[in-house]
């Protein structure tokens, strides 16, 4: 089912010059925001009109990376529609909202498909950002080093260090194969889903335009069926033969089968506040889910949203869970 999906991890480790501080909750927002910002301003040409209009656009790495539109040259999409973003960022976990000067703060990013082609556009900006800094008081940093996550050995392997500010040319994909190791140490009937940030969820139970619900006691299929998806578009879109090939429908179908069988999920209310100055609701559940049944076809997909996330906002680290053997394992 999910053969054509590949994805690169990226690890970035920096140095903060002065202190940072970050918001605890919207770690991920305020890393996005400064990096599609510094992006722009690197290559972009056109300021003045939307990007679907830019006579670049098949060319352009803020179209590509931060903010892809439909054009010209895609087929069965509609035309000049936002598309979803190919890259997650999976910020840092710890509570902590200050970084003192000295600490290495780390976060990942994933990059879904054909998308790991425009790394050094990303390597540029976020090295610039450590002279404009991040953070509510702009903390200057230095990127010391981006690793990349070799699947083989299950490690990362540097492709970046400042010491040179060479970059190696490696490319480790997680794909099929990895996928099926990984298959091999999880229990096929029982599995516990760990939430590790606000995850955002809405269903949309009689398929009527505009009639999705938010859901704040999640059943398995609900997740499958974000996951479901969210993988089919964005196989569409950045990676070669990328539609869901099997029972689409029936996916879902069979994942209302599986039954919960204990949740100690909690509602976390969280906002993020736009450039326009609106107030946005990020709110979402954390916790754990233990899930017991006939598991074994949904595990693929389970596996990849370990690292693509599902629900809303997964591109700046919400709807990001760990897949565990279950209680004990």
């Amino acid at each position: 089912m999910i053969e054509y999906i590949f994805l690169s991890v990226y690890r970035f480790s920096f140095f903060a010059i002065e202190p940072i501080i970050l918001s605890e909750n919207n770690k991920g927002n305020i890393l996005r925001g400064a990096f599609g910002r510094e992006l722009k301003k690197i290559v972009c040409i056109n300021t003045n009109i939307p990007c679907y209009s830019c006579s670049i656009i098949n060319s352009c790495a803020y179209q590509k990376i931060f903010s892809p539109v439909v054009n010209s040259t895609s087929k069965g999409l509609k035309k000049n529609r936002d598309l979803p973003r190919g890259y997650i960022i999976k910020p840092p976990l710890e509570p902590k909202t200050i970084y003192k000067e000295g600490e290495i703060i780390s976060f990942d990013m994933v990059l879904t498909g054909e998308l790991y082609k425009w790394f050094p556009y990303i390597l540029i900006p976020i090295k610039e950002l450590g002279e404009i800094g991040i953070g509510k008081n702009r903390g200057k940093f230095k990127l010391l080093k981006v690793d990349i996550f070799n699947p083989e050995n299950m490690d990362w392997e540097m492709i970046y260090s400042s010491n040179n500010s060479t970059v190696r040319n490696l490319n480790f994909k997680i794909g099929d194969k990895y996928i099926k190791k990984r298959l091999e140490s999880i229990d096929s009937n029982k599995i516990e889903l760990e939430f590790l940030t606000p995850t955002r969820i809405k269903f949309n139970p009689n398929g009527q335009k505009e009639k999705s619900i938010l859901v704040k006691k999640i059943e398995f299929h609900h997740i499958i069926k974000r996951l479901r998806d969210r993988v089919n578009r964005l196989g569409q879109i950045y990676c070669k033969d990328g539609l869901l090939t099997d029972d689409f429908k029936g996916i879902g179908k069979r994942a209302e089968k599986i039954k919960k069988t204990n949740d100690t999920t909690y509602w976390v209310t969280l906002y993020r506040r736009a450039s326009s100055g609106k107030r946005h609701d990020i709110s979402g559940f954390e916790g754990k889910i233990t899930f017991e049944g006939n598991l074994k076809e949904f595990l693929p997909l389970l596996i990849l949203g370990e690292y693509l996330h599902v629900g809303e906002d997964a591109v700046i680290g919400h709807g990001w869970y760990r897949l565990r053997r279950g209680v004990g394992g």
